[in-house]
């Protein structure tokens, strides 16, 4: 077994992204119909309002409404452990494994906001993590091409974010 190189990580990441992407779209059509999933479309509505766009006097909020439909759109609790769903909507980070977490959603808006990315922009991500961010961007750009070195996060949640070996 050779090792890979830098350009074939980066092709099976694009492909993960791909794979990402498409998922992401399935999950907002299946979003729809299910009541849980209207739960958590409430509880982004209310992540937005009160921590990012009216947020509390101690933060600038964000403005601009691209990224703040993307912050209504992308569903966080996709991108948490099971268990940790009920809490994907909080004011903080979540852990993620190894030691890292999920940005807290105001940064995650505020990093987005302050790239200033157009529909025709191409992103790099370097450490992608849960892949939430990612999903943000995505609905900002044209393409958003990520790089992981840890293993087994990109996108554990199989069942959601299918993670296909072949482009799509």
């Amino acid at each position: 077994m050779g090792q890979q190189s830098s350009g074939e990580n980066m092709l099976k990441g694009s492909y993960i992204l791909s794979s990402l992407l498409l998922s992401l779209s399935l999950v907002l059509e299946a979003s729809a119909e299910d009541p849980a999933e209207a739960e958590f479309r409430l509880q982004r509505e209310k992540m937005v309002k009160e921590q990012i766009s009216d947020a509390p006097d101690y933060r600038d909020p964000v403005k601009d409404p691209r990224v703040l439909t993307a912050m209504r759109t992308v569903p966080r609790h996709h991108f948490v452990e099971k268990k940790l769903e009920s809490a994907a909507y909080g004011d903080f980070p979540l852990p993620i494994g190894y030691g890292q977490t999920i940005s807290q959603p105001y940064v995650v808006a505020l990093m987005t906001e302050m790239l200033e990315v157009q529909p025709d922009h191409k992103v790099l991500e370097v450490g992608a993590g849960s892949g939430y961010q990612a999903a943000v961007l995505s609905l900002l750009v044209k393409e958003v091409f990520t790089i992981e070195i840890v293993k087994p996060w990109p996108f554990r949640r199989r069942n959601v974010l299918s993670v296909s070996s072949t482009p799509t």
